[in-house]
């Protein structure tokens, strides 16, 4: 699903390249798990009962947090945060016009 709903906006944004598809179907797997896994925490709390009948830590939430670094770590290098976004663009070269062509124009018609 995180595939078929981001790739098509990261490849058009230029981020996503054929070299990086390993890459971001790792994270695409690493997020599904989290999904997963929280799930599981959803629907059996964060603590469960053991065969002995003691109440113990849900196993899923330790998993659920390591698949949600894991996501998170793999997307920050798709710029799939705000801070990573930024940094991603940050160092690109935009060159910027000498002169705004609409300024130019909107400036020909002041009063």
């Amino acid at each position: 699903k995180q595939w078929r709903r981001l790739a098509p906006v990261l490849k058009t944004a230029g981020v996503l390249t054929n070299a990086d598809v390993d890459a971001f179907a790792a994270y695409c797997q690493a997020y599904a798990h989290w999904r997963e896994a929280d799930q599981a925490v959803c629907e059996n709390g964060v603590s469960v009962v053991s065969a002995s009948g003691t109440k113990k830590p849900n196993p899923d939430v330790g998993a659920a947090m390591q698949y949600l670094k894991m996501a998170n770590d793999l997307g920050s290098h798709f710029g799939l945060t705000p801070v990573s976004r930024t940094r991603l663009f940050a160092n690109l070269d935009i060159k910027q016009p000498d002169s705004d062509p609409m300024e130019s124009l909107l400036g020909s018609y002041a009063v």
